[in-house]
């Protein structure tokens, strides 16, 4: 039996991937529980589903967009991660049903797996203060609009007591990324939006 995705409720750096010439990375610390589901629910309405990827991606081709009309356009993206300890400060149901290696998280790997004596000097995860609850990945057309964005979501964040550890954008990860994801891959080369009969579900 052939399963359907519903792209509605998949975010679009799943499938079929964000390939923005401008991306930044926010890593934050979440509040209270209360606080922290109110922000949650404030920017649940931005997060970009890969149907709004798609139907992007659908108008660009039929329109044969240039660079300079797509600008036009000032789409700006924004998907969620969230780690498991973030999770649990959302309160979310049926977290410890995750594997153990995403249930220790980064430091806690780090400390059982490397012989490292510098892991409590990393700029991010060295400690549990500075540990990332959430990472927002932020895309646009044109630096200006992925400035607005950013300026956006920090202060949305900001009114709901987040913690804003750090943001990295396209200067510090070796200018525009040019369709290609953070380590340097292009952005959205495969994915799992694509069956074989009779094979398992994407």
């Amino acid at each position: 039996m052939r399963s359907v995705l519903r792209y509605d409720q998949i975010q679009g750096n799943i499938t079929p991937g964000l390939r923005k010439d401008h991306q930044a990375f926010m890593l934050l610390r979440l509040p209270a529980r209360g606080a922290a589901g109110a922000w949650l629910k404030a920017l649940a309405p931005s997060v970009t589903s890969a149907r709004e990827v798609r139907e992007f991606l659908r108008r660009r081709r039929t329109y044969n967009a240039s660079d300079e009309q797509i600008a036009t356009w000032h789409t700006k993206w924004v998907n969620i991660a969230i780690s498991w300890d973030g999770l649990a400060a959302l309160g979310a149901p049926g977290i410890d049903e995750f594997p153990a290696d995403f249930r220790e998280g980064l430091r806690r790997r780090a400390e059982a797996q490397l012989n490292d004596e510098n892991i409590d000097r990393w700029e991010i995860g060295g400690t549990t203060d500075r540990e990332a609850h959430v990472l927002l990945i932020l895309a646009a057309d044109t630096e200006a609009d992925l400035n607005a964005e950013i300026g956006r979501q920090q202060s949305l964040a900001h009114s709901y007591g987040l913690k804003e550890l750090t943001t990295y954008c396209g200067a510090q990860l070796g200018g525009s990324l040019a369709g290609h994801e953070h380590f340097g891959y292009r952005d959205g080369i495969s994915q799992p939006d694509k069956e074989l009969p009779g094979a398992a579900p994407a």
